[in-house]
């Protein structure tokens, strides 16, 4: 259980850090579009499990 929740953390860690790198070349706006998209199909998922 502990791998998988390292792995998902991952995960989260990498599209945050791509939303900075979209925020810094493209503007907060489309950042946030990113982020946002990125949290609703992650909720998504998880109520499908």
């Amino acid at each position: 259980m502990k791998k998988k929740s390292l792995r998902i953390d991952s995960w989260i860690c990498a599209a945050v850090a791509f939303g900075i790198g979209v925020a810094y070349k493209e503007g907060v706006g489309k950042a946030s579009l990113f982020l946002l998209g990125f949290g609703w199909d992650h909720t998504l998922q998880a109520k499908e499990v």
